[in-house]
């Protein structure tokens, strides 16, 4: 049966492309600073200023895409405020979009992630193996080698980032603010 968040269940494969988050907004970040160009255009830079390989760029690219956390429709300012930031009031502004939305077809995967990882370390206590198997099992990963650990680095990541985990990957106050029903901006 697949959790369920706000009165929702939160269905299908939530695997993302694989990514450092801390590392692509800060990349991203010194990016927009310096050259401010679009999406196409950080790709280019990151494969031609930094020497990463064509194939890996597209995982930098995912968190900052429409379909995800849109990072690249913010300004310049804004960018460098969620990579100095992420714990601030804009952060939280930023993030209160995705508060109770409809989990099918505007919920992020990357906070879908968050929130998988984090609930299941809460209420069932897994780590390690444990938590891959139990996040194959609910069907949100392939299998409970690459796909899970994928996923679980994403939501380690994100979530970190943001402070819905803290330093031992567990949820914060903030975490149970927002993915329950008592988060205020």
């Amino acid at each position: 049966m697949p959790l369920t968040l706000w009165n929702q269940q939160l269905n299908g494969n939530q695997v993302p492309a694989g990514h450092a988050f801390s590392n692509v907004i800060n990349l991203y970040s010194n990016f927009r600073n310096t050259i401010n160009g679009d999406i196409t255009a950080f790709g280019n830079w990151l494969i031609q200023d930094h020497g990463y390989a064509k194939g890996g760029v597209n995982t930098f690219l995912f968190p900052l895409t429409p379909n995800q956390l849109n990072i690249a429709a913010l300004d310049s300012e804004q960018v460098q405020f969620l990579a100095n930031n992420p714990q601030g009031r804009f952060a939280r502004i930023f993030l209160h979009r995705w508060y109770r939305c409809n989990l099918q077809s505007e919920f992020p995967t990357c906070l879908a992630d968050v929130f998988i990882v984090g609930y299941i370390r809460q209420q069932e206590g897994l780590q390690g193996q444990d938590l891959k198997n139990r996040i194959t099992e609910l069907g949100y990963a392939g299998n409970a080698n690459a796909s899970a650990q994928t996923l679980i680095n994403v939501g380690n990541g994100i979530g970190q980032h943001f402070g819905f985990l803290n330093d031992d990957r567990l949820p914060t106050a903030f975490f149970n603010s927002f993915f329950q029903d008592t988060y205020l901006v």
